[in-house]
């Protein structure tokens, strides 16, 4: 933080470098977005390159954390019947989406690689939507318990 209590993020690759090692290993937490969305890159003539090629690896790996987790949390609360907390956290699943997109904050990337990192990202996190509620279809017909959970992840995705 700075005088004003800001949040300073990186200026330079290697400083990113750590900030995205901090991610992989605990998450993007509120303090490592802020850092996120506050960082530049004060020497990307030699290092931008390596630090697209990093960031969508770090944000490849948030987006399985955060869906591994999310889908196996949800079995747990089902089994419980626990159909308030399955609601809250299908719509924190969507806030921890849209801080993983910390990206689009990036003004110093060029607005081709941010298109495509975002269709890219869309596309991610649609095809988990798909699978999941194909496969919550499929069981609900076995299960009528399991078609309250495909219409709360049905309701809810968006």
């Amino acid at each position: 933080m700075n005088e004003n209590h800001e949040t300073v993020g990186p200026k330079y690759y290697q400083d990113w470098l750590v900030l995205f090692s901090n991610i992989t290993k605990s998450g993007i937490t509120d303090k490592l977005y802020e850092q996120c969305i506050n960082g530049k890159l004060e020497d990307r003539k030699y290092s931008l390159n390596n630090f697209k090629n990093e960031l969508i690896k770090t944000i490849n790996i948030c987006l399985n954390k955060v869906i591994n987790s999310y889908v196996k949390e949800i079995g747990l609360l089902f089994e419980f019947n626990d159909i308030n907390t399955i609601i809250l956290r299908t719509q924190n699943l969507k806030l921890k989406f849209k801080k993983i997109a910390f990206f689009n904050y990036l003004s110093f990337l060029d607005d081709s690689f941010l298109d495509e990192l975002n269709k890219s990202f869309n596309e991610n996190i649609n095809d988990f939507y798909e699978m999941y509620l194909e496969k919550l279809k499929k069981q609900s017909i076995e299960n009528d318990n399991i078609f309250e959970l495909y219409y709360i992840l049905k309701k809810y995705r968006y």
